[in-house]
């Protein structure tokens, strides 16, 4: 995965920072292979409309793109993301 953008705008201090959270779980989500193709490489805000939206998974339309709007995405809400999806899973599968 590729940023198309300087990514200390999203608050990571180098390539290798940014390199470290793109495969945690507050930075991977699970979308049709159509709309990953797609939107592989844009930035979150542009993700929203043209690939979270149209997804048939109720978890993009409703938590994902709700949390990405209401928060900037940057490193820290990578990190939030992480936290809140810990979360639900805990009390989903009652772990």
């Amino acid at each position: 995965q590729t940023l198309n953008t300087d990514f200390r705008y999203f608050g990571f201090l180098s390539e290798a920072d940014y390199k470290e959270y793109i495969n945690k779980l507050g930075n991977l989500t699970i979308i049709e292979r159509s709309l990953n193709k797609r939107c592989s490489n844009q930035i979150p805000a542009e993700k929203i409309e043209s690939c979270y939206l149209k997804s048939e998974l109720p978890y993009n339309k409703i938590f994902l793109v709700r949390f990405l709007k209401e928060n900037n995405f940057n490193k820290r809400t990578l990190e939030r993301l992480t936290d809140a999806l810990v979360e639900v899973l805990k009390q989903r599968f009652s772990l």
